[in-house]
C-alpha cells in the first residue's frame, strides 16, 4: 500500500477487486483482516472504477474459458480508463490488456 500511495501516476481499482480482496483476506486470515484491507484500498489514493453497464457488457465480450468473470470485469475496467493491470496472471494479455508485473 505504501508503494501505491507514494507513486505520482494515477491509479485505479475495479470495484470487483474489493470483492476479491475481501474474500481472499477473510479466508486466509479472518473477516476483520478482509474488511481492513478493503478499507485501506477505499481510503487510498486509488480511483474506484464502478461497474457500469458498458463495462459489464465489455467484460462479457472479453470472457473466455479459463478466465473468471471477475478477471474479465477487471480487464474491461482497465480498458475503460486505458490502464494496465498490475498482476502476474498472463491471461489479461489475452483480453488485450497491458500487464504490469509485480515482484
Amino acid at each position: 500500500m505504501d508503494a501505491i500511495q507514494n507513486r505520482d501516476a494515477e491509479r485505479f481499482v475495479a470495484t470487483i477487486t474489493l470483492t476479491e480482496l475481501a474474500y481472499i483476506y477473510s479466508r486466509k486470515l479472518d473477516v476483520a483482516s478482509g474488511t481492513l484491507r478493503v478499507m485501506q484500498i477505499q481510503h487510498s489514493k486509488m480511483n474506484l472504477i464502478p461497474l457500469s453497464a458498458e463495462i459489464a457488457i465489455r467484460a462479457g465480450t472479453l470472457k473466455r474459458s479459463g478466465i473468471s468473470i471477475a478477471d474479465a470485469i477487471i480487464a474491461a475496467s482497465a480498458l475503460s480508463v486505458d490502464a494496465s493491470v498490475v498482476t502476474n496472471d498472463p491471461h489479461f494479455s489475452q483480453m488485450g490488456v497491458e500487464i504490469t508485473r509485480y515482484r
